[in-house]
């Protein structure tokens, strides 16, 4: 399947927050995730994201776009607690 239109991450964000007003995101500098590039945290209902991921996103590099859509699909697939993605890859991610 050929998609003639890479989806815009951010105006999908907006969309959700329209849908999902507890939704929200922020951006945090990159000190204070120092072990991680994303979360998702259900209690709160926000998305938070390093602020390089941020504008690696915005620029439409795959790898950010992968990071934020990840946390995006924990809070539409119900997922509880804090979820995130680690800086460096898990056991299952490092032995696959």
């Amino acid at each position: 399947m050929r998609f003639n239109r890479i989806p815009d991450i951010m105006t999908i964000i907006i969309k959700l927050k329209q849908k999902i007003p507890s939704f929200n995101y922020r951006r945090v500098p990159d000190t204070d995730f120092p072990d991680k590039e994303a979360e998702w945290n259900s209690d709160t209902r926000v998305l938070s994201m390093r602020e390089s991921v941020f504008r690696a996103m915005q620029r439409g590099e795959p790898r950010a776009r992968l990071i934020v859509m990840e946390e995006v699909f924990h809070l539409l697939l119900g997922h509880q607690g804090i979820k995130n993605r680690a800086i460096q890859p898990n056991f299952k991610e490092r032995h696959n």
